[in-house]
């Protein structure tokens, strides 16, 4: 009978610690909880968000990533097209040479001067500050320029003529001047009259078999290659009738800075 209660009492001692133990546990995890609750909080939340959004934020990074590389695509492909066009460049400036010295051993081998006898000149005034389309040079008798002599832009786009010569400064009249009116070939063979209207513009009956279009060039009788005006815009014809082109000089007279002078071969 002792041994029995003895045993029991054991028993509940054991049980006793253990509801102790478990006791303290549960009271530390609440105190733990309460100081962490802020934290704890901070953390979840941020989490959970997170986790709600990765299905959109993949959604969103696959799209970038797709258009990342639609724009290297794209790029590749404008960098081809320039590959392109500085070829045809190129290939376009090296036949321009070629007929450049084409020309001067035509001239050596018919007695014609080859040399160039071109000058510089400075614009000093321009359409806008001029009328009637002319421009003010700083180069005159002082470096043998005479009337008459043309005047060129680049060295192969004409412009028009001097008109007026002083001692250190000459008056261009541009082609584009109104009342101005100069024989030209369309695309270099169809002979037309040209007139002039103001502003760098000018006007020209076309035939209408001629089908001339926006981006023709209209060149000046000349032993030199040349470049005189550009088709800006074609009113068709209807028939037999002629077709009114409407043109502009290859450069604008409202920003030319130089000017290059053929001085005359006398």
């Amino acid at each position: 009978m002792m041994r029995n209660l003895s045993t029991s009492g054991n028993r509940k001692s054991r049980f006793g610690k253990q509801a102790l133990i478990v006791i303290l546990v549960s009271l530390a995890l609440i105190i733990l909880g309460y100081f962490m609750r802020a934290r704890l909080s901070g953390i979840t939340v941020p989490t959970f968000a997170a986790a709600s959004l990765s299905h959109t934020g993949a959604l969103g990074f696959l799209g970038s990533f797709s258009a990342y590389f639609r724009g290297l695509e794209q790029l590749q492909s404008e960098n081809t097209e320039l590959k392109g066009k500085l070829s045809a460049s190129e290939i376009l400036v090296l036949d321009r040479n070629t007929l450049y010295e084409e020309n001067i051993a035509l001239k050596e081998k018919y007695g014609r001067d080859a040399s160039v006898n071109m000058v510089l000149a400075s614009v000093l005034m321009r359409p806008g500050q001029t009328p009637y389309d002319t421009l003010v040079i700083d180069i005159g008798t002082n470096k043998g320029i005479s009337v008459g002599d043309r005047v060129t832009a680049g060295g192969s786009l004409l412009l028009g003529k001097v008109e007026e010569v002083w001692s250190k400064g000459s008056l261009v009249r541009l082609y584009s001047s109104p009342g101005v009116s100069i024989s030209g070939f369309l695309r270099g063979t169809i002979p037309i009259e040209v007139k002039g209207q103001g502003g760098g513009s000018l006007r020209a009956e076309v035939p209408y078999d001629a089908k001339a279009v926006e981006g023709d060039t209209v060149s000046l009788p000349s032993i030199e290659p040349n470049i005189a005006f550009v088709v800006d815009y074609v009113e068709p014809g209807r028939g037999d009738s002629a077709a009114a082109a409407y043109l502009r000089l290859p450069v604008s007279p409202f920003e030319l800075k130089f000017v290059e002078v053929w001085r005359s071969q006398n």
